[in-house]
C-alpha cells in the first residue's frame, strides 16, 4: 500500500519555511547604539538570569534587522507580567543619549503609526504639469 498524496506541504518543510523567515537578531550593549537615534520596541521580555532577573528589550534597527537589548535593573520593577502581556509591538521607542558617569542616560518614547500619504489630498505640487 503506497503512502497518500496531499497537496498539503509536510511539517517538515512547514517548519524550515518558518525558520528561514525570521529577521537576524544579535544581542549589543545600549552604550554600542547609536546615541540620538529613536529604535522601536518590538517587545519585551523578563528573564531570570544566575544573577537574578532582567528585562530585554527587543528593538528594531531596520526592516532585516532587530537587536536586543538588557535594560538597566533600575527598570525592573516597572515590569509585571501585565505590561509584558499586553504591550503592543511598536508603540514605544528607545533613545540611548549617552552616560552619565557609569549609568545610562535613556529616553522611552511614544511612537505614533505612520501616515499612509496616499490618504492626503493632493496638493498643487503633487500634480505633474500639463503638457501644451
Amino acid at each position: 500500500m503506497s503512502p497518500a498524496v496531499t497537496n498539503e506541504p509536510s511539517l517538515i518543510s512547514q517548519l524550515l519555511q518558518r525558520m528561514n523567515s525570521t529577521r537576524p537578531i544579535q544581542f549589543k550593549l545600549i552604550k554600542d547604539l547609536e546615541i540620538g537615534k529613536c529604535f522601536p520596541i518590538q517587545a519585551f521580555e523578563k528573564l531570570s538570569r544566575g544573577f537574578g532577573e532582567a528585562i530585554e528589550a527587543e528593538l528594531v534597527v531596520n526592516e532585516a534587522e532587530s537587536v536586543i537589548v538588557t535594560l538597566p535593573n533600575r527598570y525592573l520593577a516597572l515590569f509585571d507580567e501585565n505590561i509584558l502581556r499586553t504591550y503592543q509591538p511598536n508603540t514605544m521607542g528607545l533613545v540611548y543619549k549617552g552616560q552619565v558617569g557609569r549609568a545610562y542616560d535613556l529616553e522611552f518614547r511614544e511612537l505614533r503609526p505612520a501616515l499612509d500619504l496616499s490618504l492626503r489630498p493632493r496638493l498643487a505640487q503633487d500634480v505633474p504639469p500639463a503638457d501644451e
